[in-house]
């Protein structure tokens, strides 16, 4: 003979209170708003930044093509965005302080600030390059 557990009523079961989960946090399912892409960029960017100071001098060369390749990526998606923003005209009087001084949108404003980023750590490998390889000569002989 089998011993077969004889199912409980709903109210014995566990959870005790409030009957199984109906949702979770998550579900699987894409968020209704994605994250855009220049974050992703910045993230992206911002990792390869922290492998700066402790790449090892023998990849150093692969680092510094990888540094320039997300500048030229980081480049291109401010220009993507500075070409489809809705940019007023410049005043018929002549160009206004107000006007050159307009602040940019956040996504602008963290794109150059990669930019600027990533041509000091460029400069940097450089320097580090420089310093292991010694001064190109050019010699007319």
């Amino acid at each position: 003979m089998s011993v077969v557990p004889i199912p409980k009523p709903y109210a014995e079961r566990p959870p005790f209170r409030g009957g199984p989960p109906t949702r979770t946090t998550f579900d699987g399912t894409p968020p209704d708003d994605p994250e855009p892409e220049w974050k992703k960029l910045a993230d992206d960017v911002h990792r390869l930044l922290r492998t700066v100071e402790r790449v090892s001098n023998d990849r150093l060369e692969t680092l510094l093509s990888l540094l320039q390749q997300r500048r030229r990526w980081v480049s291109r998606e401010l220009d993507a965005m500075r070409l489809f923003s809705v940019m007023p005209l410049p005043p018929v009087d002549g160009l206004a302080l107000e006007f050159l001084l307009e602040s940019e949108s956040e996504a602008e404003t963290q794109c150059v600030r990669l930019i600027n980023q990533l041509d000091a750590a460029i400069e940097t490998v450089k320097g580090k390059l420089w310093t292991l390889n010694g001064p190109i000569s050019t010699s007319d002989s």
